[in-house]
């Protein structure tokens, strides 16, 4: 009966190993379609000269203030490209009904912008506006451009980042880098699953060492009694 029992209990972790575990063999069912395959062409992109970023700057300059300070919104509506106007007519811009996030940006200049891709026909961009107030925080723009007749447009804006007020609060403590409870969870989840697979790994390693020990002291109390 002791053999039997090891014999089960390895078992019976073998079959809790197949279970747990995915199959890596590769012995997995594959698909065929007759459809042909479709290739992704990936853009290439183009050097930011020194007439690209001019162009920029200038359209940033006259946008930030006219658009996202609402300083006039109207004026604004032919810095953007069709897709931009979200529908909205040259009248519902003025009237403060555009697509766009309003922010009190500090500065007459906003240069301060990242270039994630830079493109023929199109940019990608990271627009970094300061608050007036020190009460606000940063925000970052996503800002896509696109060239529509020998013009840079705005095709597409919005915030992607907002930060908090550059202004400390007066009394207040400020939270200490790293304090995040909810951090711990998937670390406590990981720890179990590994306390788990390490018993396991015991458990088959350990199942022949306990069989040849309990055989061999069922032969020794075989032995004893014959001797008696």
């Amino acid at each position: 009966m002791t053999w039997l029992g090891a014999v089960l209990g390895v078992a019976v972790a073998v079959v809790i190993v197949v279970a747990v575990f995915p199959n890596t063999g590769g012995n997995l069912s594959q698909k065929h379609s007759n459809v042909p395959v479709q290739r992704v062409q990936v853009e290439k992109e183009v050097p930011m000269t020194r007439q690209r970023r001019a162009a920029v700057d200038e359209l940033f300059d006259r946008f930030v203030p006219a658009a996202i300070e609402r300083k006039n919104p109207g004026g604004a509506y032919d810095l953007v490209a069709a897709q931009d106007h979200a529908g909205g007519t040259r009248a519902d811009w003025r009237n403060g009904q555009l697509p766009v996030y309003a922010y009190d940006a500090k500065g007459t200049t906003f240069h301060g912008y990242i270039v994630e891709g830079s493109y023929a026909k199109e940019m990608d961009l990271e627009l970094d506006l300061q608050p007036r107030s020190p009460h606000d925080g940063p925000v970052a723009y996503a800002v896509t451009l696109k060239q529509v007749g020998g013009r840079w447009l705005i095709d597409s804006i919005y915030p992607r980042t907002a930060y908090g007020p550059t202004e400390p609060v007066k009394g207040g403590k400020e939270p200490e880098p790293g304090q995040q409870p909810d951090a711990s969870i998937p670390q406590a989840k990981t720890g179990v699953a590994w306390l788990l697979i390490a018993g396991l790994v015991l458990l088959i390693l350990g199942a022949p060492a306990i069989f040849f020990l309990t055989q061999w002291w069922s032969g020794r109390r075989h032995r004893s009694r014959f001797a008696d």
